[in-house]
């Protein structure tokens, strides 16, 4: 089987989510059947957000750090363990000698599948901002994105929820935000930001979801050449 490299640390916590879903979606019944996986959990990634929208340090350095360390480690391809840091793709791609699994086509792709007409994007400010999955309404799909007053709402459970480590973040204010997004016609939501699989689970947000992470972690096992559960 291939060697997969994720470039990760964005964040940490995130992460270990899509290193656990890999495992979880592999067929394995011993440990040699399970892929071989190298994780480069690069905190010194500058913030995505940052750079994207208020001109802050590229996160594009490190990033290109982390693809050499994994490729000169054997990694055979590479997988981005962040929606936001997608903005870099094509630019991270010419740089790097293996190919980098694009987890933004990926979920675009089972979001066709599913014959959706109408999905709710959540995100960070700058996967909102530079529409990373706005391609979708070439296909007919309808977008909608969270009020610019609840944008900061989803921003801070990003943040100061998940990142931030809290256990006991108080989501009602979000959950106003999800419901006036279903009236609005949401049949999915897609949680483009990494931190958000994790946020609706350990916050009980019981909404139809489909998750980038999932997604990614399954074209991982893939391209890896394993048996995908």
């Amino acid at each position: 089987m291939k060697t997969v490299g994720i470039i990760g640390g964005m964040g940490p916590e995130a992460t270990a989510d899509l290193f656990q879903k890999i495992i979880v979606f592999t067929n394995a019944k011993h440990d040699y059947e399970h892929i071989h996986i190298l994780i480069d959990n690069n905190t010194d990634i500058p913030d995505r957000t940052e750079a994207i929208l208020n001109g802050g340090e590229s996160p594009l350095p490190q990033m290109l750090a982390s693809a050499d360390r994994l490729v000169r480690q054997g990694a055979d391809f590479l997988a981005i363990g962040c929606n936001t840091a997608h903005y870099f793709y094509d630019e991270l791609s010419r740089n790097v000698p293996v190919p980098i699994l694009n987890m933004i086509e990926i979920t675009m792709k089972k979001i066709l599948e599913q014959n959706l007409n109408t999905v709710g994007i959540l995100g960070t400010f700058a996967t909102l901002k530079t529409g990373l999955y706005d391609r979708l309404s070439e296909y007919g799909i309808k977008i909608i994105k969270p009020d610019e007053s609840d944008e900061a709402l989803i921003m801070d459970m990003i943040y100061d929820g998940v990142k931030g480590g809290r256990s006991n973040y108080d989501t009602a204010a979000v959950k106003r935000c999800l419901d006036k997004m279903v009236l609005k016609g949401v049949q999915r939501f897609v949680l483009a930001c990494t931190e958000l699989p994790l946020a609706f689970c350990n916050y009980h947000l019981d909404y139809p979801v489909i998750d980038p992470t999932v997604e990614l972690a399954k074209a991982v096992v893939i391209e890896a050449g394993a048996s995908l559960k």
